[in-house]
């Protein structure tokens, strides 16, 4: 990995003007001159090779000093989010990831840092609804992918306003009866994928898989809670207790099965989580 520290340097001065006076006030020049210095301590943390790179100030560790508060709001970039299942990520789907991503990972954070100005000098908090499939994903398509994102985003946020006295939680939901979960379109939309497949990979898996998969989500649509209201009271919460917390989980899949599979080894929850899928034509049990 080869990092251009001179052409980052320029980037974070670049990105500083283009900041509103608010914000340059909230963090101040020397948030920026110390942000300078950041990637060559990167660099001399991990061993990333650099070029053009000039020493900079100290610490007491013998890196360059870190700037508080961490992190650089004008910096960050999201990617695409329509929701999308597809019972697996190799199974080809025409922008499917674009569609899945792009309110989650992208409009959530736009209209998040569009309002940071105003939570910031309220020391208000940001509740962000991510979702048990961000912790372990279970499915193809791109919603794993983009609650995967809306985690990462909402952690990095989180330690960024720390300092200005935002608290930033993630509500993180189970399985619940509402549209998303409907058999029918699900089921619909598997046989329509299903039929757009290379022969070859309909042959790997076989129409049985496909089969199997949707009897599957019928399944999944009953276990599922109708009690939408483990998800606003989680809300609540995190709004209006003294000490929210960072994360919430909803729902009793969140509780008993997803969040215990998030910690165990990888060998652990793959076996598990495959004793709940079919097993392709080619495959092996």
């Amino acid at each position: 990995m080869i990092t251009n520290v001179e052409n980052l340097e320029k980037n974070f001065h670049a990105s500083w003007e283009k900041l509103p006076a608010e914000i340059k006030a909230s963090y101040g020049e020397s948030y920026l001159r110390s942000c300078k210095y950041l990637p060559q301590r990167l660099s001399d943390s991990l061993g990333v090779l650099t070029q053009g790179t000039s020493p900079g100030p100290r610490g007491s560790h013998g890196g360059p000093t870190a700037p508080k508060p961490p992190g650089a709001t004008w910096l960050r970039s999201a990617s695409g989010s329509q929701w999308c299942f597809l019972p697996l990520q190799s199974w080809p789907c025409s922008n499917c990831c674009r569609r899945a991503s792009t309110p989650t990972c992208h409009w959530s954070p736009t209209v998040t840092l569009s309002l940071l100005p105003l939570v910031r000098r309220a020391r208000g908090r940001v509740v962000n609804v991510a979702s048990v499939m961000g912790r372990v994903s279970c499915f193809g398509g791109g919603y794993c992918i983009s609650k995967f994102g809306v985690e990462a985003f909402s952690d990095s946020l989180r330690r960024e306003l720390r300092p200005f006295g935002v608290r930033v939680s993630i509500i993180e939901p189970g399985g619940f009866q509402t549209g998303m979960m409907e058999p029918a379109p699900l089921v619909k939309g598997f046989v329509r994928l299903w039929e757009r497949l290379p022969a070859e990979a309909q042959a790997a898996y076989g129409r049985s898989y496909l089969d199997k998969y949707a009897k599957s989500s019928t399944l999944l649509h009953r276990l599922s809670s109708s009690r939408l209201s483990h998800v606003t009271d989680a809300m609540t919460h995190a709004l209006l207790s003294r000490c929210p917390r960072s994360r919430y989980a909803a729902g009793w899949d969140a509780w008993l099965l997803f969040l215990p599979l998030s910690y165990c080894p990888a060998w652990l929850s793959d076996t598990i989580l495959g004793f709940f899928l079919p097993i392709p034509a080619r495959g092996t049990p």
